[in-house]
């Protein structure tokens, strides 16, 4: 992530959004598409959001920090109660996809097609040696 801010331009001033949403420090916002969004209790930190498409989306009490959203586009999609935690999503296509409850963290993503998904109080946990993926139950 370094490197990568090395090459961004100097962070914009802090933005609060409807719903008290707050951008903080955010490096890059290039091309992105806010459509039918109710913005709630998020922060923003550190993330570069580019070419990024958000139509009819949900996000409710949500934190990303140190996230890179490149070439994603998220449709259809209810994010509530979540936390992305120095994550990567890269060229993914997320559509018609419930997601609550959910922890991402330390994982990264790249050419992934998720559609019609429904992920309900999962937490999300990358093994890095193994590059598994694990889907566990949160109860």
């Amino acid at each position: 992530m370094a490197s990568m801010r090395a090459n961004c331009p100097p962070p914009i001033k802090p933005m609060t959004l409807p719903g008290g949403s707050m951008l903080d420090e955010v490096d890059v916002l290039e091309d992105v598409v806010l459509e039918g969004m109710v913005l709630e209790g998020m922060v923003l930190e550190g993330v570069v959001l580019e070419g990024v498409v958000l139509e009819g989306v949900v996000l409710e009490g949500v934190v990303l920090e140190g996230v890179v959203l490149e070439g994603v586009v998220l449709e259809g999609v209810v994010l509530e109660g979540m936390v992305l935690e120095g994550v990567v999503l890269e060229g993914m296509v997320l559509e018609g996809m419930v997601l609550e409850g959910v922890v991402l963290e330390g994982m990264v993503l790249e050419g992934v097609v998720l559609e019609d998904s429904v992920i309900l109080n999962l937490r999300y946990r990358h093994e890095g040696d193994t590059g598994c993926l694990l889907l566990t139950p949160i109860f």
